[in-house]
């Protein structure tokens, strides 16, 4: 069997508020393969975000991880490293944020400082996690230093392609467009080659042609220097473009996972055969509304009981008050399936099932 880089067990997400306890990220399990593409793809809300903050102990208060693993195998180490045991506060966490999982947030005007040239930017996380990891040092065969890191700083931008970079690198985010200001922000993630990049919405408020050109330049990053990708959105294009395996959720929970031919060929939960539906299609003859999934996403604290899809599931049956457990599918004769599993949880699959997992 092959070494996950990221194993995900039953992480479990929590929001104290004055009405009650919210349930941001509920029971989520999912791995990530070194060099793969894992994408996690469903509605605002369902929780998307705040799984990938949790890998990094970047929850905003009052949130916090309450119960589940997130186990990381570091090159350096015997054992895996139980990422949600470890204080979001601590220089552990410090070293490994950013130096071994970096992290492009969806809106680059926000993340980046207004006040700071983004050379600046760029060679500050250069100096702070090189200084502190000799092995880095020591890959790259230089010295850490002032000087060092601008020609660093200006070699990162030259990599994500952005032009006249001995120019751009004295200016302000505010000089630079939206995708420039993207190309930096892969820049900053990328400059000390991580082992796992979370990218959360990276092509978010970008034209057509600048989302391509992105999307391109991760993949080129990725083979270069062989780190995982984890792809939070809710672009299903992207998705089919750019991942290896997809996990799909609903109202803070995983509802459905398998490889990228699986979920797009084969969908068995409801809801992601009408996240499928809901794309339109290119050289259709006849203009015709495109199906929608009816209803809202619930609220968080008043979530309905059983199944959290069954008021919208056009579907659902009264078993479906009840939660189903995970059901796994035998795909294994499927010759577009990559590993033969193919997980879901509804009781639709409940005769199809093979295998149940917890």
């Amino acid at each position: 069997m092959i070494q996950p880089l990221l194993e995900v067990s039953n992480l479990k997400t929590v929001f104290p508020t004055d009405g009650g306890v919210v349930n941001a990220v509920n029971d989520v399990s999912f791995s990530i393969e070194r060099g793969k593409t894992v994408g996690i793809v469903g509605e605002s809300g369902c929780g998307k975000s705040i799984t990938g903050l949790s890998l990094l102990q970047l929850v905003p208060n009052p949130g916090k991880i309450e119960a589940g693993e997130i186990l990381f195998y570091r090159d350096d180490a015997d054992e895996p490293l139980d990422i949600a045991q470890v204080s979001p506060r601590s220089e552990l966490m410090r070293q490994i944020r950013g130096n071994e999982i970096a992290i492009i947030f969806q809106e680059p005007m926000t993340s980046l400082n207004p006040v700071y040239t983004v050379g600046d930017q760029i060679a500050e996380a250069i100096v702070l996690h090189q200084e502190s990891d000799r092995s880095t040092l020591t890959r790259f065969g230089l010295q850490t230093t002032p000087k060092w890191a601008r020609e660093r700083a200006i070699e990162m931008l030259v990599r994500v392609g952005i032009p006249a970079p001995e120019q751009r690198i004295d200016e302000y985010p505010h000089q630079l467009s939206g995708g420039m200001r993207q190309r930096v922000m892969i820049a900053i993630a990328l400059c000390c080659a991580p082992a796992l990049l979370i990218a959360d919405e990276p092509t978010t408020a970008l034209d057509v042609t600048i989302q391509a050109q992105v999307l391109t330049l991760m993949q080129e990053l990725q083979a270069e220097i062989g780190m995982a990708i984890m792809l939070i959105t809710h672009d299903l294009g992207v998705i089919a473009d750019m991942a290896d395996e997809v996990v799909v959720m609903y109202a803070g929970r995983v509802v459905e996972k398998g490889s990228v031919d699986d979920i797009f060929y084969n969908p068995l939960h409801p809801y992601t055969q009408g996240l499928l539906n809901s794309i339109p299609t290119l050289g259709s003859s006849q203009q015709k509304t495109l199906p929608s999934i009816p209803g809202t996403v619930p609220h968080p604290l008043a979530l309905p009981i059983g199944c959290s899809f069954q008021p919208r599931c056009a579907e659902r049956m009264s078993i479906c008050e009840q939660m189903p457990e995970f059901s796994t599918i035998d795909t294994s004769k499927n010759i577009t399936d990559r590993n033969g599993k193919h997980v879901v949880r509804c009781w639709l699959c409940e005769e199809k099932t093979d295998v149940k997992t917890a």
